[in-house]
């Protein structure tokens, strides 16, 4: 009885380790994707798009314009809006 105890609880500890390194795993993942998608980011400017066309797709249309940013600065033409 005591040997089946001892094997139980050797299992049983083996397990919950397995657990936390997968934990641990996992947390660390998570933690590299935050940094590097805080790295990447980028800014982010303000502005008005207004539509000139639209291109025909199979589910409607594709809106097609020209964006401004708010201080004028920056203008795109021909922007696909997604």
């Amino acid at each position: 009885m005591t040997r089946l105890l001892g094997l139980a609880r050797r299992i049983g500890h083996g397990i919950f380790s397995l657990i936390m390194a997968v934990c641990f795993i996992v947390g660390v993942g998570v933690g590299l994707a935050y940094a590097k998608d805080a790295l990447d980011r980028q800014p982010i400017i303000w502005g008005t798009y207004a539509e000139e066309d639209c291109e025909p797709r199979v589910h409607g249309c594709e809106s097609i314009g020209r964006w401004v940013s708010d201080d004028g600065v920056i203008v795109k033409e021909r922007i696909h809006l997604a």
